[in-house]
């Protein structure tokens, strides 16, 4: 019997599949494949870095018992934060941009998760008037407050290097292996 104890054993291993009605309908000699990464928990190549990013920061004891992941996000980081938090006992909380579909706002929270518009949260606005709207400004802004507090461990997924090291780690090898090598170009998108 094959049974998993947490969503965060289910993250990677994504099989590949071979488009080859669309390699026959353009007379293609090369085959084309996918690396089919929404069999990830919730659905997202976002998972991989979620699970990357949280166990890197607790390797290096950024993130303890007790502590809150913050990230900033339109949608999928988040969500996988989320996800992966729940599963390892930390409360997250996501600072999520005004424009996301209200359906990432509910499956952040489904996990437990708390949301905050950036518009609403008063050191952004302030950081926007007076920086002129400088989106990068009012980020800062908000990581500096929030640094000051205790317990808060940022993803930061953007500048974390969890997050392409994840990739040389275990997306990169999973094709090379499933292809028993056969690779001459990869797109990423």
């Amino acid at each position: 019997m094959s049974i998993r104890r947490s969503i965060t054993e289910l993250v990677g291993k994504t099989p590949l599949l071979e488009l080859s009605n669309y390699e026959k309908d353009h007379g293609l000699e090369a085959k084309i494949l996918v690396k089919l990464e929404y069999y990830n928990p919730n659905q997202s190549v976002k998972d991989r870095i979620a699970l990357a990013m949280v166990e890197q920061a607790e390797k290096d004891g950024k993130l303890k018992p007790g502590y809150t992941i913050v990230e900033v996000t339109s949608g999928n980081t988040g969500i996988a934060l989320a996800a992966i938090a729940a599963a390892k006992g930390y409360r997250f909380k996501a600072y999520v941009q005004d424009q996301v579909s209200e359906e990432r706002f509910k499956v952040i929270k489904a996990f437990g998760g708390e949301t905050v518009k950036l518009s609403s949260d008063p050191i952004v606005a302030k950081a926007l008037k007076e920086s002129d709207g400088d989106f990068f400004v009012a980020i800062r802004a908000l990581k500096d407050a929030l640094a000051k507090e205790d317990g808060i461990c940022f993803a930061e997924q953007g500048a974390n290097p969890s997050n392409p090291r994840i990739h040389e780690l275990t997306t990169g090898p999973e094709i090379w292996e499933d292809t028993e090598g056969n690779v001459d170009i990869l797109v990423a998108n």
